[in-house]
């Protein structure tokens, strides 16, 4: 049997593994038109910081290596130029001209290229993209001379490249054609531009750039009815699947753009399989056709097709697009649904907030993380967004394996976690969120967002229980003060005939007056995250 594989990486160089680990006898052919066959993307802008030393590092397997291991037929420099399925035949060329290589199984793993947006490109400007080994080589040699820099793209890969050219010499504009940071709602948006911003990035949003020309030595951005002079632009916004090789081909195409399979990753034609950047998955919690260009995923998809090429069935699974980024010092993880997104797709839903540290504050070097979970009105998990200098992927990827198996605040309450002082509290944050909805069905509690507060707090009836000293350093215009340890004695000052929202320094204190509250007859309900939420989103 003969496989062909166009492309390597995480699709195609894994596929290629797996089935010589399948079968010894099996023919494997990779046609990969770069002069590398498995390279870390992952790592580019790693290597821009100095943190990973040498290009080579981001080398995973030297072909030479992969050759000799896997028995492999390896044609670099060599692109797939057309397809003939009837002949079972692709198209090739390199250096030396054309051939035809036959097949029995053809995978189609070429992966994504840059998604460049509708910019006007004048003459001689040039720009730096993100996207291979030699992009990276190329743009730390021009970086190490240019003080003024714009990064077009806010999303994982831009802010990445951000973290890591950022070095307090630079002058760094971030454009972003959308009103968010990485496509995080609103909220967690704010979050990550306050840290931007703290740090001296000249954040751009709703900006596209419509056009870039030369100016001496200089590119001239225009945007917004606004014109940036900058050294240089690196272009980082997005990648979309890399289907060229079989344009004119019976590939069945979604959208014109990605590749359409079945739920074992077949196209309409049996023999030619794809996967990883070159499809849509399909979002876990929702049943939506999702473009998620993630290693992962193209790792297992390689599994995934070898099997069923020989003949032990397995389907692809649907994906929570669980992921993770850093960014200054925090690291950013989501996964599920975001609060946009279920928004966009008529879901019902709540959102709990909880701010809790990352071991007991008794044990010194606690940090705390910003915690927000969204549940369907049943208390089924559907999404989270979490951020913190520490302890984020734990619990991101604890979240994940929950919802893998349709999980509910009640999962979450029974969670039965580690505890240490060194490395977590006896109450979890997750099993913290759990209760919170717990309290919300058995006792009625009333919670509101922290950034759905600020935007009506003007006409809301206050109540903050913070102590006195922390009162006077900040509050809101219309808030009345009682500290929650004399809330008791002092109930008469409180009107009955309104709602009360509560706030605290965290939501911990609030939260507890609202029980005493309730339990009096008051209607309250609890501001989630308090001051400390709304000061890291910039508001106060």
């Amino acid at each position: 049997m003969k496989v062909v594989i166009v492309g390597g990486n995480a699709l195609g160089a894994s596929l290629a593994a797996r089935l010589r680990r399948l079968d010894e006898n099996v023919e494997i052919t990779i046609v990969e038109k770069n002069d590398y066959v498995s390279f870390a993307n992952c790592g580019l802008p790693y290597y821009l910081s100095g943190i990973i030393a040498s290009s080579d590092s981001l080398f995973v397997t030297p072909k030479d290596e992969l050759k000799r291991k896997y028995k492999l037929n390896l044609l670099d420099r060599t692109e797939m130029i057309g397809l003939d399925e009837n002949k079972k035949v692709i198209f090739v060329s390199d250096e030396n001209g054309e051939e035809e290589i036959t097949y029995d199984y053809l995978v189609l793993a070429m992966g994504s290229i840059n998604n460049v947006p509708p910019i006007k490109i004048g003459e001689g400007v040039k720009y730096h993209t993100l996207h291979t080994v030699e992009d990276a080589i190329k743009l730390k040699k021009a970086l190490a001379s240019k003080k003024k820099v714009a990064i077009v793209g806010a999303g994982f890969i831009g802010l990445e490249l951000l973290d890591n050219v950022l070095d307090g010499k630079k002058e760094i504009h971030l454009f972003e054609a959308t009103n968010r940071i990485a496509s995080l709602d609103e909220d967690m948006s704010l979050f990550a531009l306050n840290i931007l911003k703290k740090r001296g990035v000249n954040v751009h949003l709703n900006s596209a750039i419509k056009e870039m020309s030369k100016e001496g030595d200089k590119i001239l951005l225009h945007y917004d009815n606004e014109n940036l002079e900058v050294d240089d632009v690196i272009m980082v916004t997005g990648v979309k699947p890399n289907i060229k090789p079989i344009e004119g081909s019976s590939i069945k195409l979604i959208a014109n753009r990605f590749i359409d399979v079945d739920d074992y990753l077949r196209t309409n034609n049996p023999y030619i399989y794809a996967g990883g950047d070159l499809i849509l998955s399909t979002q876990m919690i929702s049943g939506v056709k999702i473009y998620a260009p993630l290693a992962g995923y193209a790792n297992k998809d390689a599994r995934i097709i070898a099997n069923n090429i020989m003949g032990m069935e397995e389907k692809r699974s649907e994906v929570l697009r669980t992921s993770i980024f850093h960014l200054l010092g925090y690291a950013f993880g989501r996964v599920g649904l975001s609060e946009d997104e279920c928004k966009k797709l008529n879901i019902s839903y709540k959102c709990l907030y909880s701010l809790p540290f990352n071991h007991v504050t008794y044990y010194p070097g606690a940090k705390r993380l910003f915690q927000k979970v969204i549940f369907d009105e049943s208390g089924l998990i559907l999404g989270a967004t979490i951020i913190g200098e520490v302890d984020v992927p734990r619990k991101i990827d604890t979240l994940s394996a929950i919802m893998r198996k349709h999980g509910t605040y009640i999962d979450l309450m029974n969670l039965d976690l580690s505890y240490s002082p060194v490395y977590g509290s006896a109450k979890d944050g997750l099993n913290m969120i759990g209760f919170m909805f717990d309290n919300e069905v058995r006792l009625g509690q009333k919670n509101i967002a922290p950034l759905d507060f600020y935007k009506k707090k003007d006409s809301l009836c206050i109540l903050d229980v913070r102590a006195r000293s922390d009162f006077d350093n900040f509050h809101f215009d219309n808030a009345i003060n009682i500290p929650f340890s004399e809330l008791r004695e002092r109930i008469s000052e409180l009107p009955n005939d309104k709602t009360i929202y509560v706030i605290c320094y965290t939501g911990v204190s609030s939260y507890n007056s609202c029980r005493l509250l309730s339990n009096l007859g008051f209607d309250v309900i609890n501001v989630q995250g308090g001051h400390t939420f709304l000061k890291v989103l910039n508001l106060l």
